[in-house]
């Protein structure tokens, strides 16, 4: 009886000791947070921090379990916080830099790898990405041979690794690399100038160092699952919460969803894509359920020759436009309005670079150093250069995402569900039903008010907040007609000097 195999979720993760990177990250968070509330059975949660800044990872973590992400948990069950140890160490150090007794800790203790620490940030350069996403994975994987007790090593990647092959090509498998990686961390580590010397050789199409380096690090993982059951999971753009642990939790603005918040917020007056561009995108906690259910499927259905792949996605189901988020977006802001936003939703789009780069000189460069004059008069912070800079260099990153539709076969995704059993449906499904587009956009921007930019929600504030949105949208509306009017009054002097007298 003892060798049989657990028939709910929450049996199988009763006594295991998880060892979980990139805990102080957003998906991070909500794993370590869905862990401890849904599978209060656990072992042991092993999480490695590094220090930042000085702050000690004590402290760190304090702050995060101090979100109201953790509220839940604290009234339902607080002691299973104290299932959390905390491991200091760097993954791109040797040995992750721990110290001898904590390394024993893990090589003993653990049965679980979450690896999901990664650099985001779309650096320019190919050696940095390779070395914290890819290097530092080959590093976990060498010390995950040596855990004693391992079960499941899983890898969280991303639904865009695959960039250089067509979106409906990138299929629910580690697609095999056209570059060794091998070859890759020798020249990196001896010769990293090399490196970028030979960067657009060496991305084979990748349209960026960071889908290049989790393109790199898939290979990897796919090798090791001859000494320990894989699975690697790809989230897509990854959006707020919709229903656990509550609707509307997100706390970092990153990613698409900086160029999606540039856009709303009235920042972004021209943007490089098309009325019909859609970005794969999933929801923060369907992630985490997909994450914890791939691997009660790979315990209940082992496959040592195989590493299981699943793109988790959700367009298919609820697909999101940019002519949607345009439609429905300025809705969604105009019923409660952030006392952030600079302008009412005006975007014009285009893939012409010609007519890109003329636009955005005369609606984001002129009209954002008149800003910056106004706050320079009125003894303010000037942001609108520095923001309209960044925005630039965000849609720069994102033109190979923006300037179509990015659809990722998802069949195996969904088809978690199908073994998902009754007792634990309600907590690990990621059945949305009856979710809008509307539905999407108003969480998201619930989401960046009230937990990235922690605005008051009261009534009072959002009566001002209206009042200031009624004033920007009468003054919009009255350069607008100025601006026809000019025009009318500039066509009719041409007319006029073109008739004879």
């Amino acid at each position: 009886m003892e060798n049989m195999k657990p028939s709910t979720i929450k049996e199988y993760f009763e006594g295991q000791s998880i060892f979980i990177t990139g805990s102080t990250g957003t998906l991070g968070k909500i794993l370590v947070e869905k862990i401890l509330r849904c599978c209060p059975g656990v072992a042991r949660v092993y999480l490695l921090i590094r220090d930042k800044k000085n702050v000690p990872i004590a402290e760190r973590w304090k702050k995060i379990t101090d979100l109201p992400l953790f509220d839940i948990l604290k009234e339902s069950n607080p002691k299973t916080l104290d299932k959390i140890t905390l491991v200091q160490g760097d993954l791109k150090m040797d040995e992750m830099g721990l110290s001898e007794e904590d390394k024993q800790c893990l090589l003993q203790n653990v049965t679980m790898i979450y690896h999901m620490a990664a650099m985001v940030q779309f650096t320019d350069s190919l050696t940095l990405a390779f070395t914290n996403n890819t290097k530092a994975t080959y590093m976990l994987l060498n010390f995950a041979r040596r855990v004693k007790n391992l079960q499941l090593f899983q890898y969280v990647s991303t639904a865009f690794c695959n960039m250089n092959v067509p979106s409906d090509k990138a299929i629910e498998e580690v697609i095999p690399a056209t570059i060794d990686w091998r070859l890759v961390m020798k020249l990196s580590e001896t010769q990293p100038l090399v490196v970028e010397a030979l960067r657009e050789r060496l991305l084979c199409g990748q349209p960026n160092p960071y889908t290049w380096s989790k393109w790199l690090a898939e290979q990897i993982v796919n090798e090791y699952r001859i000494y320990f059951p894989t699975v690697i999971t790809r989230p897509a753009a990854v959006g707020s919460t919709i229903r656990d642990p509550f609707p509307a939790w997100m706390d970092a603005i990153d990613g698409i969803y900086a160029l999606t918040q540039a856009l709303g917020f009235g920042l972004l007056r021209i943007a490089y894509t098309t009325q019909d561009c859609c970005i794969d995108y999933i929801p923060a906690d369907a992630t985490i359920n997909a994450m914890i259910v791939a691997a009660w499927k790979k315990n209940k259905e082992p496959a040592p020759e195989r590493t299981d792949v699943y793109n988790c996605c959700m367009i298919k189901d609820v697909p999101l436009s940019v002519r949607d988020y345009l439609r429905l977006g300025r809705k969604t802001m105009e019923k409660a309005p952030s006392k952030h936003i600079l302008w009412p939703v005006h975007c014009l789009i285009t893939t012409n670079e010609l007519l890109y780069r003329i636009l955005f000189i005369l609606l984001q460069l002129v009209p954002a150093a008149l800003v910056d004059l106004v706050y320079l008069m009125r003894n303010k912070k000037r942001i609108a250069m520095k923001l309209t800079a960044r925005g630039a260099n965000l849609i720069r990153i994102y033109k190979k995402f923006s300037s179509g539709r990015l659809e990722f076969p998802n069949d195996k995704y969904k088809g978690l569900n199908d073994v998902i059993p009754k007792e634990d449906w309600d907590n690990f499904n990621t059945v949305y039903e009856g979710l809008t587009n509307m539905d999407i956009l108003d969480l998201a921007y619930e989401s960046v008010k009230k937990y990235c930019l922690k605005e008051e929600t009261d009534e009072e504030s959002m009566i001002k907040n209206k009042k200031r949105y009624a004033r920007l949208v009468l003054i919009d509306e009255i350069l607008i007609l100025c601006l026809w009017m000019s025009g009318i009054w500039l066509f009719s002097k041409v007319i006029t000097s073109l008739l004879p007298f």
